[in-house]
């Protein structure tokens, strides 16, 4: 029998102790489970919702998907810890949330957007921080909901935030989620030419852009395009 330092044996009071110990530690690790399930029943649900809300717009139909393509290929180049990459992912899954509190008729609309629709469309990243971060856990996934439509430049919204006051997250997406709406089909318009989108993009580097996220975008575009280009290994 193992004994404690000193080779004294444990006594009854110390087993009283050490049960109680276990027993906290069990009640702890059930806790923890538990609520790591309701969060990610919650993730699961939500996660539902966007694909509820992109099948009511024919057109931004898997936009979500893209953008977080794009979002964790831009956090890869800029070398990125995983975990924050695992964050950036899924606030890149979950950015239009938001857009479940606005009415079809803007959401929806064929032409452009009055002053007054789009200050209504502008909302959608609030609503979006809001709706995530009611869950502690994704704090911070919800923080970068919230500003991915905030400009380098401080000319975004909701807030005006500027440069490195935005979320690295937010900064990245803000390119993903504007180069991916460039070059898809929307109700206004046609899809915009891959080139062209990446031109104005880069035009925006320093302004709209944090520029340092523009050149990781432009690596991963080119990494992308020499994996889908190279010829199959012989078998």
């Amino acid at each position: 029998m193992t004994n404690k330092n000193g080779n004294e044996p444990f006594n009854k009071q110390d087993l009283k102790i050490l049960s109680f110990i276990a027993n906290t530690a069990s009640v702890a690790i059930r806790n923890h489970q538990n609520r790591q399930m309701l969060e990610q029943s919650y993730f699961d649900t939500v996660t539902a919702l966007i694909m509820s809300l992109e099948a009511r717009d024919e057109y931004t139909k898997g936009h979500s998907d893209r953008v977080t393509e794009y979002s964790v290929g831009i956090a890869r180049q800029l070398q990125l810890e995983e975990e924050m990459i695992k964050t950036i992912k899924d606030a890149a899954i979950l950015h239009d949330i938001g857009k479940i509190g606005v009415r079809d008729d803007v959401l929806l609309k064929p032409g452009r957007l009055t002053p007054e629709e789009f200050s209504e469309i502008k909302k959608h990243p609030v609503i979006s921080g809001n709706i995530v971060k009611s869950i502690s856990s994704l704090r911070e996934v919800g923080t970068i909901a919230n500003q991915h439509h905030e400009r380098y430049d401080g000319k975004g919204y909701p807030d005006g935030l500027k440069d490195e006051e935005i979320h690295i997250g937010a900064r990245i997406m803000a390119v993903a989620d504007t180069y991916d709406a460039m070059t898809s089909n929307r109700s206004y318009r046609k899809a915009l030419d891959p080139d062209y989108a990446v031109k104005e993009i880069k035009n925006e580097a320093g302004a709209q852009f944090d520029p340092q996220c523009v050149e990781a975008f432009l690596q991963y575009l080119t990494e992308k395009k020499t994996t889908e280009n190279k010829p199959a290994s012989a078998t």
